[in-house]
């Protein structure tokens, strides 16, 4: 699998959620619409972060469910999990991979 591809699924489950795992996704948003809106929109964060919007739901929403989205890899556990954190909001390259650091865990949880 591409690393473009993993990331795609994985904003797709961000907003479709997966019942498998007992988290919902936004509103309406199965994996279907969540592709189409992606394919319309970009497979960017911000993209997800409009998604949640117009269903009524917040940014920090949409973080908690790609933090149970993300799959945790050997890189993303250290003496516990290492949460994901989305950074360059605007840049549609973003591959998923950067994580929250401990001095972030303090933060207010808004996504800049």
């Amino acid at each position: 699998i591409e690393k473009k591809d993993g990331w795609e699924w994985f904003l797709i489950q961000t907003l479709a959620g997966d019942q498998t795992d007992g988290y919902a996704g936004a509103p309406g948003f199965g994996v279907k619409t969540s592709a189409k809106f992606f394919t319309e929109n970009g497979y960017t964060w911000n993209s997800v972060v409009k998604a949640f919007k117009q269903k009524g739901l917040t940014e920090d929403d949409a973080l908690r469910n790609a933090r149970l989205a993300k799959i945790l890899t050997s890189d993303d556990y250290d003496n516990g999990p290492v949460l994901w954190t989305p950074t360059n909001a605007d840049n549609d390259s973003n591959d998923g991979t950067t994580v929250q650091t401990e001095e972030d865990e303090g933060s207010s949880g808004e996504v800049s």
